[in-house]
């Protein structure tokens, strides 16, 4: 078999990918740019991916493909009725990262509502030493029991969260756009009624036709005044002009994005205008790459390779 890696980049230089090499000759490139994917897939058995963008285009002269592991959860970067219609299996990896993103999230969060950060450069300063007042209070925070935190999109991260976020003495509700998401240990409300009365609202939600473009000039108003808004779904979900409408207005008290309509940030992100307005932290779609999660990433792929090669559908998609 030769299997051919077109953005081992996205996973993180340091990950050992050799465990690929028990079932053939592998062919590792950093990025491929589009015009190059052709090529580098015309002798390929197996294609290894995760940004990289396959279609009828690039794919058309590679014969001998007959599976594509994408490195994550979602597929939507694959042409999968191509795939489908040629007989090219998809798989794709799921529950890798979850408590990547779960500690990601709470640590987004706790940044936007304690600035840790400045507490520190206050110390770094010196202004701290021989301070009569014992301590700093200019900057104040609030805590997070007794507060409501909203999760949108109940599944296995958005339970983990609704967990986590109970520890810490949260009540907890849920948005859902499907009828299968349940979670008996918070109340599910609808979108409106759970954005009105939110402290914390949490995306944790797939990009569909059901969500795209959910969190708009509209919903955003409806938003607590003094709440934060989190988004690790999918960038797609929240209007960004929107967002930068509602940051400018001062309606947020923060917000925390790991995940952008555009990646990396497009130049004419109109998130750029408020990246320095005090209440929005951008991180650049890490919150899934710990490295216990990149390295289970791998370790997934192994298994849905071996599996397919055994007659298999791990993961399957397509």
């Amino acid at each position: 078999m030769r299997i051919v890696v077109l953005d081992a980049d996205t996973l993180g230089k340091d990950l050992d990918l050799s465990p690929f090499a028990r079932f053939g000759k592998v062919e590792v490139h950093g990025y491929t740019p589009p015009e190059e994917i052709a090529g580098r897939l015309r002798e390929a058995d197996i294609a290894v991916c995760n940004k990289t963008r396959l279609h009828a285009g690039n794919l058309a002269g590679a014969e001998f493909l007959k599976l594509v592991c994408v490195t994550g959860t979602g597929t939507d970067a694959i042409d999968r009725d191509y795939c489908r219609d040629r007989g090219i299996g998809v798989c794709n990896i799921r529950g890798y990262s979850t408590d990547s993103v779960v500690q990601h999230a709470f640590a987004m969060l706790f940044e936007l509502m304690e600035r840790t950060g400045r507490f520190g450069e206050y110390t770094r300063s010196g202004a701290y030493v021989g301070d009569t007042a014992f301590r700093y209070l200019d900057w104040t925070f609030h805590e997070l029991a007794g507060r409501r935190f909203g999760i949108l999109g109940m599944g296995a991260i958005g339970r983990k969260v609704a967990r986590v976020a109970q520890a810490f003495g949260c009540k907890t509700v849920y948005w859902s756009s499907t009828d299968s998401d349940r979670d008996p240990g918070s109340r599910r409300l609808g979108l409106d009624e759970l954005l009105r009365s939110c402290d914390v609202v949490s995306i944790h939600a797939p990009l569909d036709e059901r969500t795209r473009g959910r969190v708009a000039d509209r919903e955003l108003a409806l938003m607590k005044p003094g709440s934060f808004l989190l988004n690790l779904g999918r960038g797609g979900i929240v209007d960004e002009a929107a967002l930068a409408r509602a940051l400018q207005a001062g309606r947020l008290a923060g917000c925390g994005l790991d995940v952008l309509s555009e990646e990396p940030m497009s130049a004419l992100s109109p998130l750029r205008a408020v990246l320095d307005c005090g209440r929005l932290l951008v991180t650049p779609h890490v919150a899934w790459a710990s490295v216990e999660a990149r390295n289970r990433c791998v370790d997934e792929i192994v298994r849905n390779i071996s599996d397919f090669l055994a007659g298999g559908r791990r993961n399957r998609v397509e």
